[in-house]
């Protein structure tokens, strides 16, 4: 197995896509369907890198089918090109 170059969360660019991260789920929850109920539109992480930085990642329904059984918390993950989005506050 070749060496994994791992990236920080605070190294991270939307204008790259070939990352490697290493982080602990440190914080988990479901966000609810609204049009289906009892049903799960997406499951939000906090996640923490070795550094103690820390974002916040969301996993879509249509996912959840191949990565639930790894979502839990505390549990250690190697994502590899995560997708990633801005940022953006609106007042």
């Amino acid at each position: 197995m070749e060496p994994t170059d791992i990236t920080f969360l605070n190294h991270l660019d939307v204008s790259h896509d070939n990352y490697t991260l290493k982080v602990r789920i440190i914080k988990l929850w479901r966000q609810p369907s609204f049009k289906v109920p009892g049903e799960t539109y997406a499951i939000e992480m906090m996640l923490m890198d070795e550094e103690g930085n820390k974002i916040q990642a969301t996993v879509m329904n249509k996912y959840l089918v191949k990565f639930k059984k790894l979502l839990e918390e505390n549990v250690c993950l190697l994502i590899k090109k995560p997708s990633l989005g801005f940022n953006i506050w609106y007042r």
